[in-house]
């Protein structure tokens, strides 16, 4: 009976031990970029993706904090980088990113009926660029192939790791939530005519 009691308490522990270590590799693709098999490739990182967006949301509020007008934008902006720079769970630095891409966005567009500088104009243009470019990225290549790994491992656990993930609750990878903004934004000229 001692026998049975073990054994059974050292495969429930292994299980979780394995499990909890799949969670954590998974998670770790969303820092360190997804491997494609089938391809041979690395993916960037959305973290790494998410980076170049906060940077480029900085740059476009450096260059628009120059005109009173767009000043609650700006500040806009900068609250809503600075929440998802502050974010630790990737679920919630899905939903701030979506937030912010909003604020971006919505920035560039006030942009419209402000005069611009030409260099402010082109400076504005390339960060639309950068940030659009690396938001369509991760909208289709990084953040379905990151949530179909995380996905996989919570519904794809076989027994005894679905028995043991109903009792002893197992830290599973959070999706990332995330959109594509060239659906609605196709180029700078719909901001910059």
């Amino acid at each position: 009976m001692i026998t049975v009691a073990v054994v059974i308490i050292a495969t429930f522990a292994g299980v979780y031990v394995n499990l909890s270590r799949l969670s954590r590799d998974v998670e770790q693709m969303f820092y360190g970029g997804v491997y494609l098999e089938s391809e041979g490739y690395l993916q960037p990182s959305i973290n790494s993706q998410l980076e170049r967006q906060t940077d480029a949301a900085l740059g476009l509020a450096v260059i628009m904090r120059n005109y009173p007008e767009l000043t609650v934008g700006v500040e806009r902006l900068l609250s809503t980088r600075n929440d998802l720079l502050d974010a630790e769970q990737i679920s919630l630095k899905g939903m701030l990113s979506i937030n912010m891409q909003g604020e971006f966005y919505s920035l560039l567009h006030g942009a419209r009926s402000t005069d611009l500088s030409e260099r402010d104009l082109d400076a504005a243009t390339q960060l639309y660029e950068t940030f659009s470019g690396s938001q369509t990225f991760v909208a289709r290549n990084a953040g379905p192939a990151y949530n179909d790994m995380a996905s996989r491992l919570r519904h794809e656990a076989g027994f005894p790791a679905n028995l043991i993930s109903m009792i002893i609750p197992v830290g599973h990878p959070d999706n990332f939530a995330y959109s594509l903004p060239a659906m609605t934004y196709p180029d700078p000229s719909f901001v910059f005519p």
